[in-house]
């Protein structure tokens, strides 16, 4: 139960973090469906959460129990509504089928408040397999009645869609239907798990439903890095791309390790204690990848005169040149003489020259040079390279290269004093 529970947790965190990301980076042409997606995520984690605190409660905690089982049904009901609201908003009964959706699930989760004994006929709280019963309870089937009414919308919507894309070949009506496939999947698993297995008595597959939403949230980032249906602005889509990575390796992780564990000791399940620490430590280390992969630039750099790695040049200029900060020209030719394996780097702008090595340009200076060009592409100035210090002459076998780090540095120049 444990390792279920920080599976449920991670995907709860990853669907709150990707509706926040869209939610902030969303345009106005598409802010009231990321509102109404945020709105679905806040749903999915309270359904979560809520499932994993019923299934854990000790024995004999009935009154607690009973203020759950609403927050679980009513949860996962809004859940659905919204993804309604997403899925048909660009269809002109859209609107009123999402408006209508609430008003019902309103009504359900009022009446399941008011009367659970018409919902539920009996529960079990021992501890060990906390349940509800179903037997003959009308409210229940009203509610799974209520789902199948949302279902059918999502279907609706989700055959428009492939029908529209069959006349027009839109991207972002192919990339609806692609994450048709993926609620379709979610809603089969929460269907089967959540609904109808409850229904013939079997209670302890319930989480099988949050957890599949790590299905349609995957989905939902695909189409939305490949087919653009939202239009997210670039630093939304690296914070949701990030979030993405890190709650895939978690689980991957988690999982691996849990089946690891249960072998090498006999089938034994590790400790909570022992699985809060292997999560927390596997976040760690996602988190300092980035950390890692600047420490393995640099000394790659360093260690290998033969070789340059652009990638990182380039994407520390980058960074350089967004930065507000003010840049010492003559740290920049460091940099550049360090990466680019030269003795020398002198970087000149109108009376000032700067070096990698604090010399000034000597009268027998190699005449390897290029011009500098600001933002306009006026030139203002020019780089001169020393002697090579590899086996490699970059400028002699990587003109194209070095023609687009100079149009890099160039600007950042331009701008010092």
């Amino acid at each position: 139960m444990e390792l279920i529970t920080i599976l449920l947790s991670i995907i709860s965190v990853l669907a709150v973090l990707s509706g926040l990301a869209i939610l902030v980076g969303v345009g106005r042409k598409d802010r009231a469906k990321a509102a109404i997606f945020f709105l679905g995520n806040l749903s999915a984690l309270v359904w979560a959460f809520s499932i994993v605190k019923l299934l854990a409660l000790p024995a004999g905690s009935y009154d607690l129990a009973r203020t759950l089982v609403p927050v679980v049904y009513i949860s996962a009901c809004i859940m659905m509504s919204t993804l309604v609201g997403y899925f048909c908003y660009d269809y002109k009964v859209g609107k009123p089928y999402f408006i209508l959706t609430l008003i019902l699930t309103a009504i359900v989760g009022t009446l399941i408040v008011v009367s659970p004994g018409d919902f539920y006929s009996d529960m079990v709280i021992d501890g060990v397999s906390n349940r509800l019963l179903f037997n003959n309870c009308p409210l229940y089937i009203a509610y799974i009645g209520l789902c199948a009414f949302m279902i059918a919308g999502l279907i609706g919507g989700a055959l428009g869609k492939i029908f529209t894309s069959r006349k027009n070949k839109h991207m972002n009506t192919r990339g609806f239907c692609v994450l048709a496939v993926g609620l379709g999947l979610t809603g089969a698993l929460a269907g089967i798990f959540d609904l109808i297995l409850p229904m013939a008595g079997n209670y302890s597959l319930i989480w099988v439903g949050p957890l599949s939403m790590s299905a349609a949230i995957l989905f939902h980032y695909y189409v939305v890095l490949k087919y653009r249906i939202l239009e997210l602005e670039s630093k939304s889509l690296k914070i949701l791309t990030y979030a993405v990575l890190v709650s895939v390796i978690a689980v991957v992780y988690m999982c691996v390790f849990f089946v690891i564990f249960s072998a090498m000791f006999h089938g034994a399940a590790p400790s909570a204690e022992v699985l809060i620490l292997n999560f927390v430590m596997a976040v760690v280390m996602i988190l300092l990848i980035p950390a890692f992969n600047e420490v393995s630039g640099e000394l790659t750099s360093y260690v290998s005169n033969d070789k340059i790695d652009l990638p990182h040049i380039v994407k520390k200029l980058c960074k350089v040149k967004s930065s507000r900060f003010h840049v010492d020209p003559s740290e920049l030719a460091n940099f550049l003489a360090e990466h680019l394996h030269y003795e020398n780097i002198w970087i000149i702008k109108g009376k000032h020259t700067w070096s990698a090595n604090g010399e000034g340009l000597p009268e027998d200076a190699p005449k390897t040079s290029a011009p500098l060009k600001d933002e306009k592409g006026e030139a203002y100035g020019e780089i001169i390279f020393g002697k090579p210090t590899g086996h490699t002459n970059f400028i002699k076998h990587n003109r194209a290269e070095l023609d687009a780090i100079i149009s890099l540095v160039g600007p950042i120049i331009s701008k010092a004093s």
